[in-house]
């Protein structure tokens, strides 16, 4: 199955470049930037241009980054390791934040936030790997898209499993959760993830915000 950026407006963590078959490392501001800029090299150097151009573009890409960002791809690409960096945490959060912002900010109250920020301080996908979040400024741009806190916010990271920071995922919505989370990553949450339910019960309702 081929692979798809899961967002073409958001910067992947190695940029917008792509390597040419003559040697050529094209780099630009934006995708269809980098579409236009391989087109013409191409076609200024005699270098055939695929139908197919931009599902090649899209599948390097992600052999490239974090599979969390993409969709599709083989099983073995889907199951290997999760490399949890500062770049990918960044990507994946935003993501997420887009989702909820298009959801009209859907979000759950503040007690079962709490509920579920409980579950992730002790869950075995809180990964602590991303380095230093609140050093970098990632805890406060996220507070400044929500300014929300649970008691268990001190023991919040990122989950292993989708890439995206705990202190954002706890406050969102069924909507947000499920249109940020693909579904390449369910089988790795925890067997007592909050997510699940949220994923596999299309009609489950979360409660309204408080």
């Amino acid at each position: 199955m081929p692979e798809h950026l899961r967002s073409k407006f958001i910067t992947p963590p190695t940029g917008w470049s792509y390597p040419e078959p003559d040697g050529t490392y094209i780099r630009a501001a934006h995708w269809g930037q980098l579409i236009e800029m391989i087109k013409q090299h191409r076609k200024v150097n005699n270098i055939p241009v695929s139908p197919e151009l931009e599902q090649e573009v899209e599948s390097w890409i992600c052999s490239q980054i974090s599979p969390e960002l993409c969709t599709g791809g083989s099983s073995a690409q889907q199951g290997k390791p999760r490399p949890v960096t500062v770049w990918t945490v960044t990507a994946a959060t935003k993501i997420a934040l887009y989702a909820w912002r298009n959801e009209n900010r859907m979000s759950v109250s503040l007690l079962e936030a709490g509920r579920r920020a409980a579950i992730c301080a002790v869950c075995s996908q809180n990964s602590t790997n991303a380095a230093c979040l609140s050093c970098r400024g990632l805890v406060s741009w996220v507070r400044g898209w929500m300014p929300r806190t649970t008691p268990s916010d001190s023991n919040l990271y990122v989950c292993n499993a989708t890439g995206i920071m705990n202190i954002a995922a706890v406050h969102m919505g069924q909507g947000p959760i499920r249109s940020s989370t693909p579904k390449e990553v369910i089988g790795r949450f925890a067997k007592d993830c909050w997510k699940l339910p949220l994923l596999e019960k299309v009609d489950a309702k979360t409660n309204p915000a408080k």
